[in-house]
């Protein structure tokens, strides 16, 4: 069916194709490339278009126009969505033509599939390849060469995501010195110390991996110059290959013969599949996967021994596969130059910010070393005060302790002078009262000197008759 223009009234035109954001920034300049060669737009036109996702692309076109256009953008893995809903749309941005774009690129590959459709009829029923034609062909000749560009793909990603999280890491260190200012000196000194050491270390490890990285991107680019070389091989290899199956398509007897053949050869392609992986670890699990398709073309080869329309069917099928490793090489070498460019470009913009980080780590040591000199006087400063404080404290505790001894000195020279007012008041005593006891014996003796005079006295009255005076002497 060839392409025609439809008609407006034949069928809704209404629906758009929607262009989504892109996470990768290889996808978004391969994203960008195309639009620029389809839409003969500048690259930098195409970008900005790129960046302002969601956006419309196209819109109002028939639905089988949406899909091929979804299709062509996806050959170069965007996210492409289809919509006729007047809602989503408006939550989309909508891209301004300076004049209508060209749809040729539609009818170009419509015009392609058309020519394959011709070919598919006038090829018989039974030669038909249905859904799958790679996987249905005994391919015991080319093994598919791996394809880097994924796994570059997904080193650049991680790239982006490194610069992203060290962009993230510096801005929060910015704002960690913003809002350390009111903090005192002793904290802040000790915070922005520990920082300093894990910004660097991570600064350190950061540029160490992002280094071998490049290297990496280094070596997969000369082992992508190798895969294209042996491109080049296959292609001779296919052509030999094609000359053998016409022998087979003559002479159905030597069928047994070209199988033997075609395991010689897969034998050789494993041993050559053997060293490059040996050459190189990260090709290691393609190698196995590649190892367990070419045992899966070889059942397939067993199989076609059995009938010979199966094995023309194979023809097709390695014809087909050779004009796609052509086409294959081809975008091999289109992605080689583009990741040329776009790591000189990375490798630049990397340059750069690698020594503006430098040029940040020389202001961040700066600002510490002003920030340590800043915290050693400070430091000194709380030292002198705190001897001064202690000065003056020892001194106020020494003036304190001299009176409390000025007090107990005069205390002790009181006590001293009652103690030598009562030592006098005692001798004082004592000789009173050595005078009384004195004066008692005295006055005791005198007692018994009168006593004795009385008794004396007494015995004479006795003698003679008592009268009224010695009867009142003894009262007396």
């Amino acid at each position: 069916m060839r392409f025609r223009t439809p008609k407006i009234h034949s069928e809704e035109r209404n629906w758009s194709v929607i262009l989504n954001p892109l996470r990768s920034e290889f996808d978004k300049k391969r994203v960008a490339d195309k639009i620029s060669s389809l839409f003969h737009l500048s690259f930098e036109e195409a970008r900005e278009l790129v960046e302002s996702t969601p956006v419309i692309l196209l819109d109002e076109l028939t639905r089988p126009l949406a899909l091929q256009a979804q299709g062509v953008f996806q050959e170069v893995r965007a996210e492409i969505s289809l919509t006729n809903d007047a809602l989503v749309k408006r939550r989309c941005y909508r891209a301004v033509w300076p004049e209508p774009p060209s749809l040729s690129f539609l009818e170009t590959a419509v015009l392609s599939g058309e020519s394959q459709e011709k070919s598919a009829e006038e090829t018989p029923i039974g030669t038909v390849v249905e859904a799958e034609p790679p996987s249905l062909g005994p391919e015991p000749f080319q093994p598919r060469p791996p394809e880097p560009l994924s796994e570059l793909e997904r080193r650049c990603r991680e790239l982006e995501e490194l610069c992203k999280e060290r962009d993230r890491e510096v801005e929060e260190l910015r704002r960690h010195q913003d809002s350390e200012k009111e903090i005192p000196w002793e904290e802040r000194y000790s915070n922005l110390k520990e920082e300093y050491q894990e910004a660097k270390a991570l600064l350190e490890e950061k540029i160490l991996a992002r280094e071998k990285e490049f290297e990496d991107l280094r070596a997969q680019l000369k082992e992508i110059a190798v895969w294209q070389e042996k491109a080049g091989y296959l292609e001779r290899q296919a052509g030999e290959f094609l000359k053998k199956t016409k022998e087979l398509e003559s002479a159905k007897d030597l069928l047994g013969q070209a199988a033997r053949e075609r395991s010689e050869e897969l034998a050789v392609w494993r041993e050559k599949y053997h060293t490059l992986a040996q050459k190189s670890e990260r090709f290691e699990s393609l190698y196995e996967e590649e190892k367990k398709r070419r045992e899966k073309t070889e059942e397939d080869a067993r199989r076609t021994q059995e009938t010979a329309e199966r094995t023309s069917r194979e023809l097709e099928i390695q014809k087909l596969e050779t004009e796609r490793l052509n086409k294959r090489s081809q975008d091999l070498e289109e992605n080689h130059k583009r990741l040329e460019r776009d790591f000189s470009a990375l490798n630049d913009s990397q340059v750069g910010e690698l020594k503006r980080l430098r040029d940040e780590n020389r202001d961040l040591g700066v600002q510490l070393d002003s920030a340590q000199r800043q915290v050693r006087e400070f430091m000194l400063r709380v030292e002198q005060q705190e001897l001064i404080e202690k000065r003056t404290r020892l001194a106020n505790d020494l003036a304190a302790l001299e009176a409390r001894l000025r007090e107990l000195i005069l205390d002790g020279d009181r006590l001293r002078q009652e103690i030598q007012d009562r030592e006098l008041q005692a001798q004082t005593l004592s000789a009173e009262q050595g005078n009384l006891e004195r004066q008692i014996l005295e006055v005791k003796q005198a007692q018994r000197h009168l006593l004795e005079q009385s008794k004396m006295k007494e015995k004479p009255a006795r003698l003679r008759r008592p009268g009224p005076e010695t009867e009142s002497l003894p009262g007396g």
